[in-house]
């Protein structure tokens, strides 16, 4: 595969999705409780989960429904539920993750949910159905220690990417994997690996091809740039 052309600009572009039904907004309050609330109507805000770290739940929309994740505090395991369009829960919550997962991220491209996150300074997956079916139990394995910060977002013609820091060399690359909606995961692709510091990625679907988006510093200080990269 070519290697991605490689822009600097400013600001940094943060991941989005396009949303299809209706507006769900999802919280978690201090004391761990994960809500949400359907925003085009007068619905009051219901019960999700208890016992959350209180941290940004993330959220994905499908056609007739969403799918909310977060961490779970007691077993430091990622937990999802799905939320109809009218903001009420779908069954009970169910665990994604076999093991601890950091910041969880999620995205939909149509066909199933993607949810990735970091464990033990490894990215890993899994696919999730729109009945909340957890399709990859053992997960995906997408980059080996040390790396962090997963970030993703879906194609609308199916399909992820997927894109993380990694650490083997200092202070720090991007790379990303591609994964379909069966499962199957891309070898990593280098997208950013010159002399210098390179964190914080984001991913967007953007005309027809992946945005990728990142810091940027030079080798010698960490005041950064925005930089992108554009994966076809």
């Amino acid at each position: 595969m070519p290697r991605p052309l490689v822009t600097l600009f400013f600001p940094l572009l943060l991941a989005a999705s396009v949303a299809s039904a209706s507006p769900l907004v999802v919280w978690v309050d201090p004391a761990g409780t994960v809500h949400a609330r359907a925003t085009d109507g007068d619905a009051e805000p219901v019960v999700l989960a208890s016992d959350a770290c209180v941290a940004t739940p993330a959220l994905a929309t499908a056609p007739t429904a969403h799918l909310a994740i977060w961490t779970d505090c007691a077993s430091h395991h990622a937990f999802g539920q799905i939320v109809a369009s009218d903001g009420l829960p779908v069954g009970a919550p169910f665990e994604v993750s076999k093991e601890s997962a950091s910041s969880p991220h999620v995205a939909f491209d149509g066909e199933v949910f993607l949810c990735a996150w970091e464990t033990a300074q490894t990215i890993r997956a899994a696919r999730v159905s729109l009945a909340g079916l957890v399709l990859d139990p053992s997960s995906i394995l997408l980059a080996a220690a040390p790396a962090r910060h997963p970030a993703l977002a879906a194609s609308p013609n199916g399909g992820f990417l997927v894109a993380w820091e990694s650490w083997e060399q200092w202070p720090g690359d991007i790379y990303a994997s591609r994964i379909d909606a069966s499962g199957s995961a891309s070898p990593a692709i280098a997208i950013a690996t010159e002399p210098g510091g390179d964190q914080s990625p984001s991913v967007a679907w953007e005309e027809g091809g992946f945005t990728v988006t990142w810091q940027k510093s030079a080798s010698e200080t960490w005041f950064s740039v925005s930089a992108m990269a554009r994966v076809e």
